[in-house]
């Protein structure tokens, strides 16, 4: 082939392409890649359905009544009728206690009074036969006088050592430990012949009918409680079983573990199934709500100091600041910021603002 005709060649085939361009229109641009320049997205609608408030904690049971039994004397323990865990009533026996200094004294006491019982008869007889004589005028008025003075003082003595003996008999007493309430033996600190001093402790009575629970809550959930309002309570110490209670009491000042408020719960316990201590988990069960309109609580996010949602208006993202409601641990109802059938982002939200282009997942 000639130069020529190459050269023909090359410039009919240039002309033919720049011919197919159309003279001076751009060269295409690459086809987008869905989703280049936007934040991935997970999105649920909203719609009415039941919630019930639910509040995971634990902390402390404590009995509503207790009762701790000390010695009054000193002695040696030789009866106890009951042991630890047992129920008594109030007025029960509990612990005996035998002290043979006391019933020495005690023995002493009466003894002495017999004799002075005696003096007082005979203090009585001289002063009988000592008035009729002055009122002969076989004697004067000074030896009468004489013995008013000593069946007075003899009387008096008399007086007091029964006030002395009145007093051994109380301590006689302490030597029978009775439970002042109904309740379960929680503690049995001695065992027959044992030792005890004045004002030791011998055992501990607790009234178990109703608890109080000291429970360490979120601050969130804590807000959505109220004085006073019945609540359920379940344990993982007894599966399955439900007991019926009341919030006694919200503190106003959150405690020592951040972000904690300490709620006072009393709580039924008629057989007594909940013993004091540790709780373990502890599960809250309050207020129903019928048509609440919930988000997963992790769709919700701070911003700001606020509580925000995020919804999908389209493809772009949309900030809600909520009110929040009641919790069932997993999903947080809304009382404000949102509506029926919004689409609120439930994963991916950490990483978007106002205006956040989005790319959902497709249908």
């Amino acid at each position: 082939m000639s130069r020529s005709y190459q050269l023909l060649a090359c410039a009919a085939l240039l002309f033919m392409v720049v011919g197919c361009r159309g003279g001076g229109e751009p060269e295409p641009q690459p086809t987008p890649v869905p989703g280049m320049g936007t934040t991935p997205v997970v999105v649920e609608e909203i719609f009415p359905s039941p919630l019930q408030q639910t509040i995971q904690t634990a902390g402390t049971i404590e009995p509503m009544a207790q009762s701790t039994l000390y010695a009054g004397i000193e002695g040696q323990v030789i009866g106890i009728t009951q042991g630890a865990n047992s129920a008594v009533r109030r007025g029960d026996l509990l612990v005996e206690i035998d002290s043979p200094a006391l019933r020495l004294e005690i023995e002493r006491a009466e003894s002495d009074i017999q004799n002075m019982e005696s003096e007082v008869k005979e203090a009585e007889r001289v002063h009988d036969e000592k008035k009729a004589l002055h009122a002969r005028y076989a004697i004067p008025w000074s030896e009468l006088r004489q013995a008013e003075i000593a069946l007075e003082a003899s009387t008096a003595t008399l007086d007091s050592a029964r006030a002395a003996l009145d007093t051994l008999l109380v301590a006689f007493d302490e030597t029978k430990i009775s439970s002042p309430i109904a309740g379960t033996i929680t503690r049995m600190q001695v065992e027959v012949g044992d030792s005890v001093s004045r004002g030791q402790s011998l055992c501990t009575v607790s009234d178990m009918s109703r608890i109080r629970m000291k429970l360490d809550v979120p601050g969130r959930d804590a807000a959505s409680l109220d004085k006073d309002q019945e609540v359920t309570i379940r344990t993982d110490a007894r599966p399955g079983a439900e007991f019926s209670a009341h919030v006694a009491n919200i503190a106003s000042a959150p405690d020592p573990q951040p972000g904690n408020v300490l709620v006072t719960v009393v709580v039924d316990n008629p057989r007594g199934r909940l013993s004091t201590g540790r709780t373990g988990p502890v599960r809250i069960l309050g207020r129903k709500v019928r048509d609440a309109l919930a988000v997963p609580s992790d769709a919700v996010v701070e911003r700001n100091g606020r509580e925000v949602v995020y919804i999908a208006d389209g493809d772009t993202a949309v900030e809600r600041p909520v009110r929040l409601g009641i919790s069932d641990g997993k999903r947080i109802e809304v009382l404000e910021g949102v509506a029926e059938w919004d689409y609120v982002v439930i994963s991916g939200q950490e990483d978007l603002e106002p205006g956040t282009a989005l790319s959902l997942p497709e249908p």
